[in-house]
């Protein structure tokens, strides 16, 4: 109910939570890591504000193949939440430099309706068998 409540529409096989203070967004957590389709998310790129983790919250908060609507892309304070402990597991290839590849997570902030099995997995545009240690949530704001 927590999550519906937030406005979050995939919730990555995490936990919803308010952010605190009355802080507008939410937060995704799963002490084992975050997941969309069995896949994890790219554990370089991510730091706060990355097109990588404006991506991962928009495909939380809308779903896949999402309409923004007038909520437009979250806010650059946005960050990724790492833990120790997390499982590893194939990952959705994030770590590419901005506007390198269009499989890629990390490329650009995704257009609405983009479809996330559509992007490479492993570390290559082209996709490999890479695993990366998974994401133990996001903060979206």
């Amino acid at each position: 109910k927590t999550c519906e409540t937030l406005g979050v529409k995939e919730n990555l096989c995490g936990e919803c939570e308010a952010l605190p203070g009355g802080e507008k967004g939410f937060r995704l957590y799963n002490a084992k890591g975050i997941t969309f389709d069995g896949y994890t998310f790219d554990d370089s790129n991510n730091s706060p504000g990355s097109n990588q983790v404006l991506n991962v919250c928009m495909l939380a908060r809308y779903g896949n193949k999402g309409d923004y609507g007038s909520q437009g892309v979250p806010l650059t304070s946005s960050l990724a939440l790492t833990a120790a402990g997390t499982t590893k597991g194939p990952h959705f290839y994030g770590s590419c430099v901005e506007g390198g590849c269009g499989a890629c997570s990390g490329n650009a902030v995704l257009p609405a309706g983009a479809d996330w099995r559509m992007l490479a997995i492993g570390n290559t545009c082209g996709g490999d068998h890479d695993l990366d240690k998974a994401w133990a949530g996001v903060e979206c704001r």
